[in-house]
């Protein structure tokens, strides 16, 4: 008996390991347990706290019911709104764009990254002659511009400077009889014969002539970056414009995608379009589509010379 009870609580090598490893594992998971325990207690402990500061903070700023459905917490003045990215809060005040500093439109709500972009483009020479010069830059959008125009201020003087200058260059480049440049045909070794244009620019009026399938007249030369009022008048007489080559739209074939690729539709725009043609069936009349357009005429203006039935 007594050695069948000994054999009973004998173990070989084997099964000793065993139970070794099993012991280990136990433990292991028994202290893992306590720290993961500890963990969320001292979390449950942290938010607590958390909350009670909170709660704290809230009651010394006295918050009145009057401003419980605003966007203003009690009389601390922090407008959660203008701090939301996409909210931005503008308070313009008159500026001119050609002086004013880093710290004054931070001041009217810029972010210091879209002020540096103006203040690089005041650095390269950019200048401002008319409210409109401001719009050309690719950080103002028409919201952001209509904000802002009624307090643009550019002194007279420098208006009348600026006009000189367009006079002196007009009068210089006569004298000096340049050759007129075709632009839809010119590549960028040609659009820098023209005197006010370099590598940039031309590089900048190539990529928007393929996007427009070419220009219908010189005006919109003014639509491409860094062309404002006084580097039109300086380059308008120097160039020529053949429309013969222009790219149409195929209104009654083109798809959505192309469509949207026209700088001056946006996608809305563009599947109005399309909706229609869907709808009726094809366009027999630049009438039809021009009624597309009720609200917004001066879009139909630019986009009718690119349209063919």
């Amino acid at each position: 008996m007594k050695n069948k009870i000994k054999d009973f609580f004998s173990f070989s090598k084997s099964e000793r390991n065993g139970i070794i490893i099993l012991l280990s594992l136990t433990i292991f998971l028994a202290i893992v347990s306590h720290l993961l325990e500890k963990s969320r207690s001292d979390e449950f402990d942290k938010d607590a706290l958390f909350e009670a500061d909170v709660k704290e903070f809230l009651s010394g700023l006295n918050v009145s019911s009057e401003n419980k459905g605003s966007n203003t917490i009690g009389n601390a003045g922090f407008d959660y709104k203008s701090s939301v990215p996409g909210n931005r809060r503008y308070t313009p005040f008159p500026f001119d764009p050609n002086t004013l500093e880093l710290k004054g439109w931070v001041k009217m709500g810029f972010s210091e990254k879209q002020a540096n972009v103006i203040l690089k483009y005041r650095e390269k020479g950019g200048r401002f002659y008319r409210r409109e010069d401001f719009k050309k830059l690719f950080i103002i959008d028409k919201q952001t511009y209509s904000i802002f125009e009624s307090y643009i201020t550019i002194p007279t003087s420098f208006t009348e400077g600026s006009k000189k200058v367009v006079e002196d260059i007009s009068h210089n480049e006569s004298s000096l009889h340049r050759e007129s440049i075709e632009i839809n045909g010119s590549d960028s070794a040609g659009l820098t014969r023209i005197y006010g244009i370099g590598p940039v620019l031309a590089s900048r009026i190539i990529k928007y002539r393929e996007k427009l399938g070419g220009f219908c007249k010189k005006s919109q030369l003014m639509e491409v970056y860094g062309i404002d009022s006084v580097r039109f008048n300086q380059i308008e007489n120097q160039v020529d414009i053949d429309t013969s080559g222009i790219k149409r739209i195929f209104i009654n074939k083109v798809s959505l995608n192309d469509l949207r690729k026209c700088p001056y539709l946006d996608y809305y725009m563009a599947k109005k379009i399309i909706d229609k043609r869907v709808q009726k069936g094809k366009f027999y009349s630049m009438e039809e589509i021009s009624a597309l357009f009720s609200s917004k005429p001066e879009v139909y203006s630019k986009i009718a010379p690119y349209i063919t039935l």
